[in-house]
């Protein structure tokens, strides 16, 4: 029996996006903080992501029908998240230009969803691990790349916004949050390098893109415990 090892860390994933939203969601409850409840909204939308694709390469893996359907609602949603992260923390940065910014990332939003209403990539295992290739056939494929070329462009001044926040923090708890946030989404940007390129146009095995998912949700179940949860109590043993 071959165990599908994506779905499995999929599910890991949506527990921490998810654990994410709710933390983001108590501190804007708590302090009236309006760019927490954006990013609480965006990591919900990533982590449902996360429940649309986890139960299909758990279970129906082999059933191209129903990627065709969920395909393009997974996408508006990991879209949707993006999109809203981005605009949180650039609107944050440049407050001048946060109706600009929110109509480039409804575009961002537009432009990475709308291609998968039109193609599906062919998702598989190989042993174990999802796997994705192009039917080259179809002349709608290259829209595929769309979201490949989309995300970056947020993901790379998000990182480099998370690093310099990381660095003029003064609160220990921020600087850890921040810096937390800055390595995760850094391999997220390599794993889109090594999905399209090295696992599209090489023999490499699909199971480095499960190490990295790995990798990233464990960075941030990590900046969680270390950046939100209460420090544990030091027991003191009275002599008497």
């Amino acid at each position: 029996m071959v165990i599908p090892t994506t779905g499995l860390i999929f599910l890991f994933g949506v527990f921490v996006f998810f654990y994410l939203s709710i933390k983001f969601y108590t501190c804007y409850k708590e302090e009236n903080n309006e760019f927490a409840k954006l990013f609480s909204y965006s990591f919900f939308l990533i982590g449902m992501n996360y429940v649309i694709t986890s139960v299909p390469t758990l279970f129906l893996i082999d059933n191209h029908v129903v990627w065709r359907i969920i395909a393009p609602i997974y996408t508006m949603f990991v879209a949707g998240g993006w999109s809203l992260l981005g605009y949180a923390v650039f609107s944050s940065t440049f407050q001048k230009y946060s109706k600009i910014i929110g109509g480039i990332m409804l575009l961002v939003f537009v432009f990475s969803s709308l291609p998968f209403f039109f193609y599906t990539p062919n998702y598989f295992y190989t042993d174990g691990v999802l796997n994705w290739g192009f039917d080259l056939s179809s002349k709608l494929f290259f829209l595929f790349f769309a979201p490949f070329v989309v995300t970056p462009l947020i993901l790379m001044p998000l990182i480099a916004i998370f690093f310099l926040q990381a660095k003029r923090a003064t609160e220990k708890k921020v600087k850890i949050r921040s810096l937390g946030l800055g390595i995760a989404m850094s391999f997220m940007l390599f794993g889109m390098i090594t999905d399209l390129i090295l696992l599209t146009l090489t023999n490499l095995h699909p199971v480095y893109s499960d190490l990295n998912y790995l990798i990233i949700f464990t960075i941030l179940a990590f900046t969680l415990i270390f950046s939100w949860f209460p420090p544990k109590p030091k027991y003191i043993t009275k002599i008497e």
